[in-house]
């Protein structure tokens, strides 16, 4: 059905009937309209059945069911993904539902409900104030489908507050929070959005996927809210036993303001570290001969070709890599090498397989590594040994100063951190 926002939602299904039998003229002062239930389409393709009642001398008389189509939210909003921020301009409570319907292309619809996170009426936030809501339908709804869970969306009331917004589709690397809200000098309230993705930088040491560079001035409210993506950084698969990784965000400690997250939709990932490698040392040269790369754990990696075994100058030393390893994804760990290791210089030769370990999921360590055969390695050639590095995770949220907190979306599925 096409709904036309500049009616009600009554008045539209009138219109759709009238559209259905042309000539009638149907309003609430001739007909009243039963409450819609679901219709098995089982005569048509329509998915809602309603009454339609004459009210006595107005031209009508008796009873009639019509069937038609109710839309989803998604549908009547026109997307699956919509902006769900709305910076309201609305003093009283029951003035939200309008704002929002206003907001999101909707029609204020008795159907319609918003709540807070419990279920109970939401309030009107407070001015400077950012708050969850959700938007519910349910089945006494005229124009839109009764949904399965409610629709998240981040309310607030901050008047003039800086506001940046990171468009869907766009990556930003190692985003400066403090620096795209406009490197303030006084106190205010500042929101950023974030539509798209950010990861950690793409080059140079590694860092977060949202850090501060300095304080926001003493007193400030901070709001990030995110709708799409915050990914931490997986160490390298030739990373030493000292390598970190990174997680999605880090305040940089700083104090004197408040930093409020909300992640009703989006996706707030540390990442995953990498599974175990192994070294080989050579104490004569003073340097690592050679390096078997293991899998990198889940997270924001700056390359996704597989790394071969590095060979660092050393003679005497052939590997056959039996199973290369693998870069992980956003989402999924990469898996760990197999190498048969041939050692001959020249005090006779030793052979041994190495298995580094897979990487490790959001907020896990990686996977082990191990190896067989090397028995002579420690009398023909003492000089040599084999060091296996770890695998460090790291908090989704770091350095935090004591000035973050997750308002909403904390949840397993929208918020990946350490295990508890």
């Amino acid at each position: 059905m096409k709904i036309n926002r500049a009616v009600s939602a009554e008045e539209n299904v009138f219109l759709l009937i009238e559209e259905a039998n042309p000539g009638i003229d149907l309003n609430s002062t001739n007909v009243t309209l039963g409450t819609p239930i679901a219709y098995d389409g089982s005569a048509t393709d329509d998915d809602t059945r309603i009454t339609v009642t004459a009210i006595p001398g107005h031209g009508f008389t008796g009873s009639h069911e019509v069937t038609y189509n109710r839309l989803t939210l998604e549908e009547a909003m026109g997307s699956a993904e919509q902006p769900n921020f709305v910076n309201l301009s609305a003093t009283e409570a029951t003035e939200i539902l309008s704002e929002l319907c206003e907001a999101f292309g909707l029609v204020v619809d008795g159907g319609l409900l918003v709540t807070d996170e419990n279920g109970a009426a939401v309030a009107n936030p407070t001015d400077g104030d950012v708050k969850m809501a959700l938007i519910d339908v349910v089945s006494s709804a005229l124009l839109y489908n009764e949904r399965p869970e409610p629709f998240p969306v981040v309310l607030g009331n901050l008047g003039d507050a800086v506001v940046a917004v990171n468009p869907a589709g766009t990556t930003v690397n190692s985003l400066d929070l403090f620096a795209a809200l406009g490197s303030p000098t006084s106190a205010g309230i500042f929101v950023y959005i974030n539509r798209g993705t950010l990861v950690p930088n793409a080059s140079g040491t590694p860092t977060y996927g949202v850090h501060l560079s300095a304080a926001f001035p003493a007193g400030s409210k901070v709001y990030l809210v995110n709708e799409g993506a915050i990914y931490g950084h997986t160490a390298s698969a030739m990373a030493g036993p000292n390598s970190m990784v990174r997680g999605a965000l880090s305040s940089g400690g700083f104090t004197g303001f408040t930093l409020d997250i909300h992640n009703p939709t989006g996706l707030i990932a540390t990442a995953g570290g990498m599974g175990q490698n192994y070294r080989l040392i050579d104490a004569n040269a003073g340097s690592v001969a050679v390096v078997f790369p293991s899998g990198t754990g889940a997270g924001y990696t700056r390359t996704s070709t597989p790394v071969d075994v590095a060979l660092n100058g050393v003679t005497g030393v052939t590997v056959e890599t039996v199973q290369q390893m693998t870069q992980g994804t956003f989402t999924t760990p990469g898996r760990g090498g197999i190498y048969n290791v041939t050692i001959d210089q020249g005090n006779g030769v030793v052979t041994g397989q190495i298995i580094t370990g897979a990487g490790g999921t959001a907020g896990h360590a990686g996977d082990s590594a191990s190896y067989t055969g090397f028995e002579d390695l420690d009398t023909l050639y003492p000089n040599l040994t084999l060091s296996a590095s770890t695998s460090v995770t790291i908090a989704a949220i770091a350095d935090t100063g004591a000035v973050v907190t997750v308002r909403s979306g904390h949840d397993s599925e929208h918020f990946k951190d350490l295990p508890a």
